[in-house]
């Protein structure tokens, strides 16, 4: 592989590595991948497409998951500005038994529905 191209991969994977794999599209279009080479990574199975405008680096798949890797996640989804709370702050500190299924979290009314004083995700 030419040094030009594995330019924004590397610099794409730095990124990812400390999101635990994960990435949005905005990040990648950032990092040198246009819509069009997001859509084809996904399509040769490069990369896991998560939720919307999130993926991850396939290779991520095959480690051992942490307890807490869904919270990059959420964290990529809310643009770094919700912060768990509840009983997943209380889990994530080990403060009580199995972390819940549903991730509670503090949540910016930005990114709230109209009249929604919480969100749930």
């Amino acid at each position: 592989m030419r040094q030009r191209e594995a330019e924004p991969r590397a610099r794409l994977w730095r990124r990812a590595a400390r999101q635990r794999g994960y990435f949005t599209a905005a990040q990648a279009l950032e990092d040198g991948y246009s819509y069009q080479a997001q859509h084809f990574h996904v399509r040769r199975g490069n990369w896991t497409r998560v939720d919307r405008g999130i993926y991850r680096f396939r290779e991520f798949a095959d480690l051992p998951a942490g307890e807490n890797d869904h919270l990059a996640r959420w964290t990529l989804w809310s643009r770094g500005l919700a912060v768990v709370s509840h009983s997943t702050a209380l889990g994530v500190h080990g403060l009580v038994g199995p972390a819940p299924s549903a991730v509670m979290a503090a949540v910016p009314a930005c990114l709230r529905r109209p009249g929604e004083a919480a969100r749930r995700v």
